[in-house]
């Protein structure tokens, strides 16, 4: 049970929570090919429902690991703070480094302009490797 008012055997949940890492390569395809989705045009509704599935299944490995319910809000919300922070961390050393680059007449590396070219490869890999997790999650 998580934090008192849902629950949900762990087998599934695992298993839609790497659909969901899944479902996001075809849109990042259809993005770069201007196509549009409904993900595309409310990109918050997409991000909002893959939270709290992904919420749900953290929430129920602090319980399966056997955290006490009353921590868990907290364990909760301080991973999120945590995972904001770096978020904002990692944008923030980019547009550092692209400043640098600018200021110093560096050219990024060869192997990050020509990153349009590697991108397709990229997500397929990304696709193959969430095919086989979500259908690791669900055998077990």
């Amino acid at each position: 049970m998580q934090l008192g008012y849902a629950s949900a055997p762990i087998p599934p949940l695992n298993a839609a929570i790497a659909l969901s890492i899944l479902f996001l390569g075809p849109e990042i395809v259809r993005k770069w090919h201007r196509q549009t989705s409904f993900t595309i045009r409310h990109p918050w509704v997409v991000a909002f429902a893959f939270g709290l599935l992904h919420g749900f299944g953290f929430a129920s490995g602090l319980t399966t690991m056997g955290l006490p319910q009353a921590e868990i809000p907290l364990a909760l919300l301080l991973f999120n703070v945590g995972v904001e922070i770096g978020q904002v961390f990692f944008v923030a050393a980019i547009v550092a480094l692209e400043r640098a680059f600018r200021t110093l007449g560096i050219r990024w590396p060869r192997l990050c302009r020509s990153a349009s070219r590697l991108r397709g490869r990229v997500v397929g890999r990304l696709l193959d490797h969430s095919a086989h997790s979500a259908r690791w999650w669900a055998s077990t």
